[in-house]
């Protein structure tokens, strides 16, 4: 249950200010907001496969 509540976590602090958090380190705006696009996509992925394999008893 924590890892589904760290990847939840994840997805609303990079959606909230993953990009300007990005910037301020002195990353391109291009560049961050691609990468916030990956790692929000990423985790919601691996969160449906998650709850799909773990979460769901079959």
């Amino acid at each position: 249950m924590t890892l589904f509540v760290l990847m939840i976590l994840g997805v609303v602090v990079m959606l909230a200010g993953g990009t300007d958090l990005l910037v301020a380190l002195g990353i391109p705006r291009v560049v961050a907001g691609s990468f916030v696009t990956l790692v929000v996509v990423s985790l919601c992925i691996y969160g449906m496969y998650w709850f799909a394999t773990e979460i769901i008893d079959w």
